[in-house]
């Protein structure tokens, strides 16, 4: 945010959003939320199938694109994963080794192994 023009306004609606009672209203409305107060409760793992599923997920989940590098790592996932899921070029295997060793080369290369 430190190249934005409103870096306050965007402030201003992150510290309203994150806020437990429109996270609730967000999730009543259909969103998904990682608010831990609203994503345990049983209001919101009731309110469609997929919610306790998604709430499930949410206890597993280890954010890896919390990175500088998330444009990077993006493009290179695109790039692997495309041509075998619209394409059917390739093996499942093949695209997911090779995108591993994408992301270990941009890994070591901003040191962050």
């Amino acid at each position: 945010m430190t190249y934005s023009k409103k870096r306050e306004q965007s402030l201003k609606f992150l510290e309203w959003f994150i806020r437990d009672d429109v996270q609730q209203r967000w999730a009543d409305l259909g969103g998904y939320t990682c608010n831990q107060k609203v994503l345990s409760s049983e209001k919101f793992r009731k309110a469609t199938p997929y919610n306790e599923a998604f709430y499930q997920s949410m206890l597993m989940v280890k954010d890896f694109w919390a990175t500088p590098e998330y444009a990077e790592l993006l493009e290179q996932m695109n790039k692997r994963m495309h041509p075998f899921i619209t394409g059917n070029k390739g093996t499942a295997e093949e695209a997911l080794n090779g995108l591993a060793d994408d992301w270990e080369a941009t890994f070591k290369k901003y040191k962050r192994y």
